[in-house]
């Protein structure tokens, strides 16, 4: 499904600092949950911090929602780029 966005990417920049990855309120911890797409959606078309499980971490604007899976682009340093993903492979989130 990748390219299969609903909205192109954010015009600017994601912040330039990384936030501290904690289990508190502004980060989200999904290790153990049954994650589904609602749980998610709030967070559609925003700047959005996120670790995976293997370790990789990363800024992502999220355009879509889709079953178990989620899209839209990440921020690879320099450009916004498209990406989808399980939602089991995430670890925490901050938003």
């Amino acid at each position: 499904m990748i390219g299969n966005f609903i909205s192109p990417p954010p015009s600017s920049a994601p912040p330039n600092f990384i936030p501290v990855k904690s289990k508190g309120i502004n980060n989200i911890d999904l290790t153990g949950l049954n994650v589904h797409g609602n749980v998610l959606k709030p967070l559609m078309f925003k700047h959005i911090y996120m670790w995976l499980r293997d370790g990789s971490e990363f800024w992502c604007w999220i355009s879509y929602i889709s079953g178990s899976h989620l899209g839209g682009f990440r921020w690879d340093g320099s450009n916004w780029v498209g990406f989808e993903i399980d939602l089991r492979k995430i670890d925490v989130y901050s938003n």
